[in-house]
């Protein structure tokens, strides 16, 4: 076993002015960065609200299938009819594209609507 008694204990110098300075400014453009970050979280919506807006659903090629999405939006959006619902097939015919018209009161409208249909069964995706 090593005796370690003889070895004195040597003090760091101190840090340089430079490093120093280096470590305010870093400390600095931290709390910059947090403070724009917490500006960019009370940004204005993107949404002016109330609006009318377009959900581009695609899904399965099924007969029902506009009945269906239908049904999932008007659980939020009751006023919503036949007459907002556009279909399109897809080129090979194996999926169709629906572009739903909705009115969204506001922000938490519409991601109720949005969650509605995304959790339907022959829903693949929502634009």
């Amino acid at each position: 076993m090593r005796d370690y008694s003889s070895f004195t204990r040597q003090t760091r110098p101190a840090l340089p002015d430079c490093i120093t300075q280096a470590t305010l400014i870093c400390a600095k453009i931290t709390a910059l960065i947090s403070n724009k970050e917490s500006e960019m979280n009370e940004q204005k919506p993107l949404i002016a609200f109330p609006t009318h807006f377009d959900l581009k659903i695609m899904g399965a090629h099924h007969p029902d299938f506009a009945a269906e999405i239908l049904k999932a939006v008007q659980t939020h959006a009751p006023d919503t009819t036949e007459e907002h619902v556009k279909l399109r097939p897809s080129t090979n015919g194996n999926y169709l594209g629906a572009t739903v018209t909705v009115y969204a009161e506001n922000q938490e409208h519409l991601d109720n609507i949005y969650r509605s249909v995304t959790s339907h069964p022959m829903v693949k995706v929502v634009f």
